[in-house]
């Protein structure tokens, strides 16, 4: 047998890894808190870094910004179910790689989740992330027929990729998964100055859909009243994008 051939060990963890990776994004896909929680509660007690866990957080990311299933769903509905798959959390899930000290970081339960949420959206503002996780080749290409939208930052996403991620990401904190400080680090992000805001055209429209899905909150949260007034500062001097992000600038400022 060629060195280059994988032992017959190898190829069987392979496979149970593309196996799990692929009930993950089809729990995702169709909206199954109560089977993925299964697949969650199932595996803890055979894992010490919650490896299940950390691929459920990272392909929930990955599902929001390549949405080329046979089911596409939204941001909306995909935060949604994060909330909902929250709810089903037992607080027996325990990532035993992380001493439990304290002010130490959380390492079980719905905390841990709420934890690694947190830690995946900040990462995709990092200049270099290598720390998502993405589904291997092969479970990709049973799943989408489509090009996939490989970056992993907010920044190197293709335009689709980076309204949906900031949709969601919107979302999240609507539903108080995120805190308003990190929601108002993406809306920098977007705008790169409060004072002086200059988005390109796909970084305008991700934020006004970011700040469409908050809308409820955003007006009444100090953290983000700077945001619409950087928005303001765009609107002044709008000229320079098409129409329909000059339009959708004036709705989203008022």
């Amino acid at each position: 047998m060629s060195g280059k051939e994988p032992t017959a060990s190898l190829a069987v963890r392979r496979a149970a890894s593309n196996k799990l990776e692929h009930a993950i994004l089809m729990s995702i896909n169709r909206l199954d808190v109560d089977q993925l929680s299964k697949i969650i509660i199932t595996r803890n007690g055979c894992e010490n870094d919650a490896k299940t866990i950390k691929l459920v957080v990272s392909f929930l990311f990955f599902s929001v910004i390549n949405p080329e299933h046979s089911t596409p769903r939204t941001p909306k509905e995909l935060a949604v179910f994060t909330d909902g798959l929250l709810q089903a959390i037992p607080e027996s899930l325990r990532d035993w790689s992380v001493r439990t000290i304290e002010g130490g970081p959380p390492n079980k339960g719905k905390s841990l989740f709420r934890y690694l949420i947190h830690n995946c959206a900040e990462s995709y503002l990092l200049r270099a992330n290598t720390t998502v996780i993405k589904p291997s080749e092969d479970t990709i290409s049973r799943l989408h027929a489509g090009d996939i939208d490989n970056a992993s930052t907010l920044c190197g996403l293709r335009d689709d990729g980076k309204g949906l991620l900031s949709e969601f990401i919107g979302e999240l904190g609507l539903l108080g998964l995120l805190t308003s400080p990190l929601v108002y680090k993406y809306c920098l992000q977007l705008m790169h100055s409060i004072s002086i805001p200059r988005p390109s055209a796909s970084e305008l429209e991700a934020l006004c859909r970011l700040l469409c899905s908050i809308a409820p909150i955003a007006r009444s949260d100090p953290s983000l009243l700077t945001v619409f007034k950087g928005l303001d500062r765009i609107r002044c001097n709008a000229e320079h994008y098409e129409a329909r992000l000059q339009a959708l600038v004036i709705v989203r400022s008022d």
